[in-house]
């Protein structure tokens, strides 16, 4: 008890402390009391808990409770918490913050939601307006370097068009402000606040350094997974999400932990990656708690290349080993040579006409992946040789006749292939390369042969989708087609025969292993395909009307939506598609009903056709279902089953046809 009397004390004397800095800082505006006010709001955080709801709307209500008690303390938790993910369910929030009496962690927070920019819809518009109204009137100096840095990215075309203005408002406003001198009797006011941290400053200064030595220790070593590990448990000691990650990863791998990993990276790691963010398509693969491979591609910056070497010395690149990249960032030759790309030994989707250049670096590369080009650039006999450590190459098909001279000895060559393409094999054959592999639309067969020299005479399938027309392009010398380490794949009667049948093409064939069993379709009740056309059915006032015919009227008991994968409709299914349609940026879904073929599609337009398959059931509650639906949503035309086609009138006037047509289907 005593305990807790003691930190609810600590807590109380940190609030007063706070609401004085504050009350300063309304009153002078000046930096150093921001910056005080933040080190105090971290310290009194550090015991405060986390905002908790058991739904969005629910932690979403307590965060605007928050806001209004003006509590200072509370106020700091909803600024530090995770807020909505769409500006819709975010604008109550925001709409609370921006009621707050001044305070500049309410401005650090709003320049760092400009920086982010998760929100980039054309009604969108209406959370940035008074984000960027209450983040200049609040004229915080510390925010002028983020907010200026976001006039060099390019960002969507609606932000750019509705906010881009604001934010150049915004920086113009904070470009103008001025920090004036403090008075002798400010002054002496400022040092008096500032005088119960500044031992707190020496540690927390001297903690801070520690950290940063240690992840220059990971940049430095980047190979060495115990500086990682010491790196992790630094960070896990402060409940720092990176240190979860890097202990995970360096842990034995799990379902349970795979998936919290994922989670992770997908909520921080443009947090963990800084400027470089930007500059990567999507999120990159982590290992032991750092980015190892990533795509590379259009920037968010103009004037791409000048941007690009801006941040080329940036330290988050040096633990990358795998890149695909967009040449028109940087030549790939130009990225090599840079020191922090020192560790990236395999490059993706190079232009072939980068290759020379790229050739002359001489760099360590053991895999390189070529584009397909127009025209292709000769390749000198032995040119290869002169990345001595290149272990894989993959080219197009089409360009083996240009590469195979210049091609020395490698441990396996990838082949991208196409049904049309004619295939060199006498050159396939001639060239030093243990292992050939055959890439057809992502469908990979791994070819082998005795020794160095000679005919290939093993296949292996390495995936199976189009393992018909693999087998087309496969050379006559193969004597066994084999599919080891891939799991059984359940296909319909009859293809295991015609498999064998395309297989009996190679003569010298003598086993033949595929990953396929046969089985029987699951049988399912009948159902009926309708088309309907010009028809937008994914408006929120149209949800529940909808919903209406298709669960009662027609008695089809949709269990699922497949937006962003399979996911449950619950017990409101209602509220949960609405939530869904409120998002502009998804712009349709499926109804399902799990393991069954009934589907029905809701477009944002009526552009799309509407293409929906339901049970037949009982045929004259299906013609009264059918009519509801058709005197809700107004077709310009309907299709049923494939064959029966109705436009316009028709669909009113020859109604008997579509109900006599159903009764027979």
């Amino acid at each position: 008890m005593a305990n807790g009397g003691l930190e609810r004390a600590q807590a109380s004397e940190g609030a007063a402390r706070l609401e004085a800095l504050l009350e300063a800082w309304r009153a002078l505006r000046h930096p150093r009391i921001a910056d005080l006010i933040d080190r105090l709001t971290a310290r009194v955080l550090e015991g405060a808990k986390p905002i908790k709801g058991k739904s969005v709307a629910a932690r979403t209500e307590t965060m605007v409770a928050l806001c209004e008690s003006k509590n200072v303390v509370d106020v700091a938790r909803v600024l530090a918490a995770e807020w909505p993910g769409t500006w819709q369910t975010a604008l109550p929030v925001l709409r609370a913050v921006v009621k707050l009496p001044d305070d500049p962690r309410v401005a650090a927070h709003l320049a760092k939601e400009v920086d982010a920019t998760r929100f980039e819809t054309w009604t969108s518009a209406a959370f940035y307006r008074p984000l960027f109204a209450k983040l200049n009137a609040l004229g915080d100096v510390r925010q002028w370097p983020l907010l200026e840095a976001q006039l060099t990215r390019t960002k969507s075309y609606y932000y750019q068009r509705d906010m881009r203005p604001l934010e150049e408002a915004a920086v113009e406003r904070y470009r103008a402000l001025k920090v004036e001198p403090l008075s002798e009797e400010d002054e002496a006011l400022v040092e008096a606040l500032e005088a119960p941290f500044a031992a707190v400053a020496a540690t927390q200064s001297s903690t801070k350094r520690s950290g940063e030595e240690l992840l220059a220790e990971v940049y430095a070593r980047p190979d060495d997974l115990t500086a990682r590990a010491v790196y992790g448990d630094w960070l896990s000691e402060r409940n720092d999400p990176r240190g979860e990650l890097i202990s995970l990863q360096l842990g034995a791998p799990s379902p349970k932990s795979l998936s919290r990993q994922q989670a992770l990276i997908k909520k921080h790691w443009k947090a963990w990656l800084g400027p470089i963010a930007d500059w990567l398509k999507s999120a990159p693969r982590f290992e032991a708690g750092f980015p190892v491979e990533g795509h590379v591609d259009a920037s968010t910056y103009r004037e791409v290349q000048e941007s690009f070497r801006k941040i080329i010395d940036r330290p988050e690149w040096t633990t990358f080993r795998t890149l695909r990249l967009w040449s028109q960032i940087i030549p790939p030759a130009d990225l090599v040579r840079a020191p922090r790309f020192a560790g990236v030994r395999e490059l993706l989707d190079i232009a072939p006409q980068e290759l020379g250049a790229l050739l002359a670096t001489k760099a360590p590369l053991t895999s390189l992946t070529l584009t397909w080009a127009m025209e292709m650039p000769p390749v000198a006999r032995g040119a290869f040789g002169a990345l001595s450590a290149l272990k894989v190459l993959s080219i197009h098909g089409r360009d083996l006749g240009v590469f195979a001279p210049g091609v020395v000895h490698l441990e396996r060559l990838v082949l991208q292939l196409d049904r049309t393409m004619p295939l060199e094999l006498g050159l396939l054959e001639a060239m030093n390369v243990d292992v050939v592999e055959f890439d057809l639309y992502g469908t990979r067969a791994q070819l082998t042969r005795e020794g160095r020299s000679g005919p290939f005479t093993k296949a292996r399938l390495l995936s199976t989708a189009y393992v018909s027309d693999l087998i087309e392009l496969l050379p006559l010398s193969i004597v066994e087609l084999t599919s080891e380490g891939l799991e059984r794949e359940e296909v319909r009667p009859g293809v295991l025969a015609q498999l064998a049948t395309t297989a009996k093409r190679l003569p010298k064939l003598t086993r033949l292993e595929l990953p396929f069993v046969e089985v029987a379709p699951k049988q399912h009740p009948p159902h009926l395909e309708l088309s309907l056309t010009g028809v937008a059915l994914f408006e929120v006032e149209k949800l529940a009307p909808l919903w209406k015919i298709l669960s009662e009227d027609f008695g089809v008991p949709f269990d699922s939506l497949d937006v962003r994968g399979g996911l449950a409709l619950g017990d409101d299914p209602v509220g949960r598609l609405t939530t869904w349609c409120q998002n502009k940026r998804c712009h349709d879904v499926r109804l399902q009903v799990k393991g069954t073929p009934a589907v029905f599609p809701l477009h944002r337009t009526a552009t799309y056709f509407t293409n929906v398959t339901l049970p037949l059931g009982d045929r004259e509650r299906f013609i009264k279902a059918l009519d509801a639906l058709l005197a809700f949503t107004k077709p310009s035309s309907l299709r049923v089953g494939g064959v029966l086609t109705l436009e316009g009138d028709a669909l009113q006037t020859r109604r008997a046809e579509v109900h006599a047509f159903i009764r027979k289907a």
